[in-house]
């Protein structure tokens, strides 16, 4: 079985983090890219893991926001 990532959404390259959308987050628009400060300076391993878990955050909350199907009538 495979194990699950630990950071989802985050890629290393030579010590580099990086946005990695899957094909579902593509599809809704979602762009990869490098996860860098303002000032361009790469995040540390502990700030690719902060952006990670809002990341993860704001996937639930926008999920959850969605109008759900209309329920059949009996």
């Amino acid at each position: 079985m495979a194990k699950a990532h630990q950071h989802p959404h985050v890629s290393w390259r030579d010590g580099r983090p990086r946005f990695t959308p899957s094909k579902s987050l593509r599809d809704q628009g979602h762009i990869g890219k490098d996860l860098k400060t303002d000032d361009g300076q790469w995040f540390t391993r502990g700030q690719a893991v902060d952006w990670s878990e809002a990341f993860q955050a704001q996937l639930a909350k926008t999920a959850r926001a969605k109008p759900r199907g209309i329920p059949k009538s009996s």
